[in-house]
């Protein structure tokens, strides 16, 4: 828990997991990438997700309307199959901010989820994200090399073994633990029900 304010609030975000197995496995190539890639901070396996949205500081007392919200905005929506598509990035070239995996697969069906996301949290107050929606996996954050980043694809995903789709079945509300490792932990699960 935060402070703002003088009232204890919660870090929260609205996000899609990933089956553990799948996280595991992701580790295995991230670990090829530590020895190549110096970031400041790489993410623990147990906390790989794919964001909807981000709602920052939130008071407990709003837990309930929020989990309402969340279980109208799920209602009607089928699950969905994903993949882990491409390796990119976010930021300069030289100096990149974040490292991620994208996906590919039912991606109609992900806008569609990510929109009513959107939607029915504008009934708490919060607004609808400006940015376009860029669906990804964040894998590390903070380029320190000393050298250019020189990106390439790195082995991915030849050198990958494993099922590289998972089923989406349910929308989760994650906590930030700031400090902790792993650093989210699952508030409340919305499973799917179209």
């Amino acid at each position: 828990m935060i402070k703002k304010d003088d009232v204890q609030t919660l870090r929260l975000f609205v996000a899609i997991g990933l089956p553990q197995t799948l996280g595991l496995q992701i580790n295995e190539q991230v670990q090829h990438w530590q020895k190549v890639w110096p970031f400041q901070k790489w993410v623990h396996p147990a906390d790989y997700h794919l964001t909807l949205k981000f709602l920052g500081a939130t008071s407990p007392a709003r837990l309930s309307p929020l989990k309402q919200v969340l279980n109208a905005a799920v209602k009607g929506i089928k699950p969905f199959s994903l993949r882990l598509g491409g390796l990119g990035y976010f930021g300069e070239t030289r100096r990149p901010r974040i490292l991620w995996l994208g996906v590919e697969g039912e991606l109609e069906q992900l806008r569609q989820l990510h929109q009513r996301v959107e939607t029915h949290l504008v009934e708490l107050g919060y607004p609808v994200e400006k940015r376009n929606f860029r669906p990804h996996l964040t894998l590390a954050r903070n380029y320190k090399g000393k050298n250019r980043f020189e990106f390439n694809q790195s082995g991915w995903p030849e050198r990958f073994n494993g099922e590289l789709s998972w089923r989406v079945e349910e929308l989760i509300l994650y906590q930030s633990l700031l400090g902790q490792s792993p650093m989210y932990r699952i508030m409340e699960r919305f499973p799917l029900n179209g």
